[in-house]
């Protein structure tokens, strides 16, 4: 008898242990369960409406601003396709390329992301960007959990290109030139394309010497001015030619309003320069455009 209590007191107190544990670790696991379900998103990138021919997918950056954290989630991509898992949230998303252009981005909030020429002080000079900035705004995203959500994002650029051609007459005096272009903002805010037109520079544009002179090209933002725009006065070729015995002679040309034409993003300006003698035994350079396409 005392070995049947016993062995039932025994078992008694081993199923209230195990009962006990039981508790104990399912509450533990409970509290580890994510209280957010994630989704899953795809994205296409629709490239024809660029058309540009030296646009290709590489270098892509998505950057995901979710609204209930200030926490960005950022990605890259080399194909113009993504698919990932993202927390169920309602999210704005910036796409762009970020290889190595002269232009760079400061990321802070979704509002305030900023692509900048960039100014090296040592040098005291802008760096002329060598590519085209271009990208994707998407003010609203919303992931549910367990969501599978496709979509094709159609990009824009961010920056209009110009070329210039300077035909000179009588090539052989001429050595070399260096051109300014002025006027030019250093500032834009991706989300909503404002340009700051605060503070412009004056942007480099590197030339290469031809049969017929020299011819340049280098990007600048584009955008929707912020504020008051540039006078017209404010965009200048600024040159200054080196000639073949040793002498410097500086020249502008004032341009109009075709750099902010909201129809054009690829600008070719033609410019003729032609030395004369002046009365006092001097020279003088006269430039002027020829065509603007």
């Amino acid at each position: 008898m005392k070995s049947d209590r016993k062995t039932t007191f025994t078992i008694t107190v081993f199923i209230c242990v195990l009962w006990s544990c039981t508790i104990l670790f399912g509450c533990k696991k409970a509290k580890q369960t994510p209280t957010k379900g994630y989704g899953i998103v795809s994205f296409t990138i629709e490239w024809d409406s660029l058309l540009m021919p030296d646009i290709k997918a590489e270098n892509l950056r998505f950057c995901f601003y979710p609204s209930g954290s200030e926490a960005m989630i950022q990605t890259e991509s080399d194909s113009g396709k993504l698919r990932m898992a993202l927390p169920s949230d309602v999210y704005r998303l910036l796409v762009y390329n970020c290889g190595d252009r002269h232009i760079q981005l400061r990321r802070n909030d979704f509002n305030r992301v900023e692509a900048f020429l960039p100014f090296y002080k040592s040098e005291e000079a802008v760096v002329s960007p060598v590519a085209p900035l271009y990208g994707a705004v998407l003010n609203s995203l919303v992931v549910d959990p367990n969501q599978d959500i496709s979509m094709t994002l159609t990009p824009v650029l961010f920056t209009k290109c110009v070329r210039l051609k300077v035909y000179v007459k009588e090539a052989k005096l001429f050595s070399d030139c260096s051109l300014l272009l002025s006027g030019i903002p250093p500032l834009m805010y991706l989300s909503d394309r404002k340009l700051s037109m605060e503070n412009s520079l004056a942007l480099p544009i590197p030339l290469e010497k031809t049969d017929f002179g020299f011819e340049g090209v280098t990007y600048i933002l584009d955008g929707e001015p912020d504020g008051k725009p540039g006078s017209a006065s404010a965009n200048q070729f600024l040159f200054q030619f080196f000639l073949a015995d040793g002498r410097e002679i500086a020249s502008s040309l004032y341009i109009e309003t075709a750099l902010w034409d909201k129809e054009k993003q690829d600008l070719l300006f033609e410019v003729e320069a032609s030395l004369a003698q002046t009365p006092e035994g001097g020279i003088s350079l006269t430039c002027k455009e020829t065509e603007m396409k």
